[in-house]
Parts: C-alpha cells; sequence; structure tokens
C-alpha cells in the first residue's frame, strides 16, 4: 500500500514548547502536559483540517491519574473532573472538542510498541480515509512511578499527517507492507526519533523502516 507523509513533527524533551496561546486561559490552565503537547503539535501540522484522528500514548494521562489515585488513599474521595481529565483519551477528547470535529478518534496503548501500534492503525485507516492524523505523546514519569520501569522513558510527542495522495511538495512518499514480522526495540521516543530520521534520509537506498508487524520503504517520487 502506497501512503504519503505530508506533514510531521517532533517535539523532544528541552525544545521549546508548541504554541497554544490560540486556547482561552480557562481551559488552558486544566490542560495537563501532556494534552498541550499534543494540542500544540496538531495545531501546527493541521490547525484548520478536521481530520481522524489515531493517539497512541503508552501512559497516557498518568500524572493525572496519580494524583487521583493519591487522593483516593489519603481522603477516599475522588474529583469527577479531575477524573475525567486523567483517563487515557483526554488529549485526543479534548482536541476534538476544542476543535469541533466530529469524526472519529481511536486512543492506543501498546506497551513498548505503542509508537508502532499507532502508526501501524493509523495506516491502516487510509484504506478509509483520505487523510489520518497520528499523534503520539509521553509526558515525563511522574516521581510515584520512579524505578517501576526498566526502559527508559523519555518525554516527547510527535504529529504524523498521512495521506493517500500527496498533498505538499515536500510529502514522503512511502510503501507499507503489512505482513513483515520483525524483531524491534527501543523505547517509543526512540522510535519516534528513527522514523522522523528515516523519511527525512537523503540516502540513495534508505534503509526500510521495520515495526513488529509491518515494514516501511521509501519510494521514488
Amino acid at each position: 500500500m502506497k501512503l504519503y507523509v505530508n506533514r510531521h513533527r517532533l517535539f523532544c524533551h528541552g525544545d521549546e514548547t508548541p504554541n497554544i496561546g490560540f486556547i482561552p486561559s480557562l481551559q488552558r490552565r486544566k490542560m495537563s502536559r501532556l494534552t498541550r503537547l499534543v494540542v500544540g503539535i496538531a495545531e501546527e501540522i493541521a490547525a484548520s483540517e478536521k481530520l481522524p484522528i489515531v493517539f497512541a500514548s503508552r501512559f497516557g494521562e498518568w500524572r493525572q491519574s496519580a494524583q487521583q489515585m493519591l487522593r483516593y488513599f489519603k481522603e477516599k474521595e475522588m474529583s469527577p473532573a479531575g477524573f475525567g481529565f486523567s483517563v487515557h483519551n483526554a488529549a485526543p477528547s479534548q482536541l476534538s472538542i476544542l476543535k469541533g470535529n466530529q469524526t472519529a478518534y481511536t486512543a492506543i496503548s501498546g506497551a513498548s510498541h505503542t509508537f508502532d501500534a499507532g502508526l501501524l492503525e493509523a495506516a491502516a485507516m487510509l484504506y478509509q480515509e483520505d487523510e489520518v492524523l497520528y499523534l503520539c505523546a509521553t509526558e515525563e514519569m511522574p516521581e510515584t512511578y520512579c524505578g517501576a520501569f526498566d526502559d527508559e522513558i523519555q518525554e516527547f510527542a510527535i504529529g504524523i499527517l498521512l495521506g493517500r495522495a500527496q498533498s505538499e511538495e515536500s510529502a514522503v512518499p512511502l510503501f507499507i507492507d503489512f505482513s513483515s514480522r520483525n524483531s524491534v526495540v527501543g523505547s517509543d521516543f526512540c522510535r519516534a526519533r528513527d522514523f522522523v530520521r528515516f523519511i527525512g534520509s537523503t540516502a540513495v537506498s534508505p534503509p526500510l523502516f521495520e515495526g513488529p508487524c509491518y515494514a516501511l520503504c521509501r519510494c521514488v517520487k
């Protein structure tokens, strides 16, 4: 299947935070760090478009969830509003509400293969959609979970606008093989970074970008 990366944006820890100044201050104050990153990235690459969304996050709103659990442990009660902002799909739901986007969105967590699971889902959706906005993000680990994971967890966010057709002159054409089976290692951040390097490669014959159950290769335009 042929597809295009029409736009993309990768945020890494230490980069300038995506601008969300377009959001009313009252709503902005209620947003978690994760939601701010996701909304800001989406605004940069698909500001005026109401597209189907695939959101992937290994842990979702884990800082908000930790706060809710600690509050319940201490006070034996939970804030209904706080709970609403702590669910895994809080970021894409707030993005959809802000943009008045009534198209479908999917929220995915795939353990250590979350980036790949989300990318695979977004690519598969192109069988039915002309364009799909793929968003994947992880916020900094809360102190509550320190020592709970062996692998390194790094804050990042990436947005990838995938299309069945080329909509930008700089779009990168790819071919995806859904039958490929590969052994893949690396954190979600490393996978997102390697994907950006892959589509930006100027090598005559760049290597494949392989996922657990797919492989991507660059196409000649």
